[in-house]
């Protein structure tokens, strides 16, 4: 049987590191499927889905070691399937592709997806179908970077290229591929690196992207209680308001209206949307002068007329399929009509409170830029923004582990001399130094975009 295997598999770079006679190359892959095994066994899950299962080495592994499961494996290579079925008999092994997986929603209670996403163009949409057929874990590895690329080098391998292989297009380091996998919505319970070197595992579990939680959201209004009292949005509303052009304005998860009645009140005819009713309720109290309405971005067809200006401030991070909401965006612009896009930055910055607000991601200003690119907008500036709040934030989220709260940001009933201090100090910090100086570092990203090219 192995004589065949060989015969079929003799170009398979996958077939060819599980029979490697190295004993360096063999040492640390029994290292790996250890670590993979142990993490395996303590979740005991029912089922196992090995998405890139090539010939099925590792769910062999498993099986001989003993783990009980329902296994399936699935690879784009007919050739490595029919391999995988001779050595593993008895395990379902189908042929796809990782983009449109042949499974039911939740359909696995654990998805293995080893050393594959660094051979993909479109990660993140491999990673939307891996959650979408996870029932509740998701473990991954792909090559420690930059490492893996060390060792191919001082092994005499693709010295032409520093050691890269060709087939790898995507490149992590530990700190790197943990701060890609929170920003798809996964929990990571344990990421290894020095126990899987040269790669790097991750045990995630998959988190449900909560709906925004009213109970969070009317906390923070009742705190901030409009954006005159909230240093903050004071500061990033009239940065965005000096970047808007025309007569008319549509502010894209407008919550009671705040930004939309700044734009009234300098003269646009202005409307905003949101999907909570009970907020959009609340502005219609607060604001006259401006139309406010309950309805979602992908329903924006159903707002009459095309705007000069729409902007969207901390809204396409909680929506999954962002560039579909840049699109339907941009079909309201008019002519020469300009988007202004406020988004949460620094994708390894992503924690806790981002999960309370039902964040599916922070962005990083290349992946903000590609995404309005496929939308067919055209970048006019881009700039990161809230420097100054960096440091507390990465503080509360990366060291102390707790989300940071907003009530600074308010007057409160009775506050201190000190707290009214720090609050003056940050209010003119934003308003003479921010809003001026682009830092290249924030909390986050603001870009004007439009659908003519030659607009200024």
């Amino acid at each position: 049987m192995y004589t065949s295997v060989t015969k079929m598999s003799k170009k398979s770079t996958n077939y060819n590191k599980y029979v490697a006679n190295d004993p360096v190359r063999r040492l640390l892959l029994k290292n790996f499927l250890k670590q993979l095994r142990c993490a395996v066994e303590k979740v005991h899950p029912a089922s196992i889905l090995d998405i890139g299962c090539g010939e099925g080495f590792v769910l062999k592994y498993l099986i001989q070691q003993g783990v009980k499961a329902q296994m399936r494996g699935l690879d784009l290579s007919k050739k490595a399937v029919a391999i995988a079925r001779q050595q593993v008999p008895g395990v379902e092994f189908s042929s796809g592709s990782i983009y449109h997986l042949p499974y039911p929603d939740n359909s696995a209670d654990m998805v293995l997806c080893n050393e594959v996403l660094e051979h993909l163009e479109r990660p993140d949409k491999a990673v939307a179908e891996i959650m979408r057929v996870s029932r509740k874990y998701i473990f991954c590895s792909v090559p420690h970077e930059p490492w893996f690329m060390l060792g191919g080098l001082m092994g005499g391998k693709y010295i032409t290229r520093f050691g890269n292989h060709p087939e790898h297009i995507n490149h992590w380091t530990a700190w790197g591929f943990q701060g890609f996998l929170q920003r798809h919505g996964l929990h990571v319970l344990k990421l290894s690196a020095l126990k899987t070197f040269p790669w790097i595992l991750a045990v995630c579990e998959k988190e449900e992207i909560p709906k925004q939680s009213m109970a969070y959201l009317r906390r923070i209004v009742k705190n901030l209680k409009n954006s005159q009292s909230d240093f903050r949005n004071d500061n990033l509303y009239n940065l965005v308001l000096a970047s808007a052009r025309g007569k008319t304005y549509l502010d894209v998860g407008c919550g009671v209206g705040d930004l939309a009645y700044r734009a009234f009140k300098r003269g646009y005819k202005a409307v905003g949307i949101d999907l909570e009713e009970d907020i959009i309720a609340e502005g219609n109290k607060l604001y006259k002068g401006i139309d406010l309405y309950v309805k979602s971005v992908f329903d924006i067809q159903e707002i009459p007329g095309k705007y000069d200006t729409i902007s969207a401030i901390d809204v396409i991070e909680h929506i999954q399929d962002d560039v579909e909401a840049l699109k339907k965006m941009a079909t309201r612009l008019s002519k020469n009509g300009r988007l202004i896009i406020v988004v949460p930055g620094h994708s390894s910055l992503y924690g806790i409170r981002d999960r309370n607000l039902g964040h599916y991601r922070r962005y990083t200003r290349f992946e903000l830029e590609s995404k309005l690119k496929k939308a067919g907008l055209h970048i006019k500036r881009i700039r990161s923004w809230n420097m100054i709040g960096v440091i507390p934030y990465f503080i509360f989220e990366k060291i102390m582990r707790k989300p940071i709260e907003v009530q600074l940001r308010a007057n409160g009933s009775n506050p201190s001399r000190t707290r009214t201090i720090i609050r003056k100090f940050l209010h003119l910090w934003m308003k003479h130094i921010e809003n001026k100086v682009d830092f290249k570092v924030g909390l986050s990203l603001i870009c004007v975009a439009s659908r003519n090219p030659n607009n200024d």
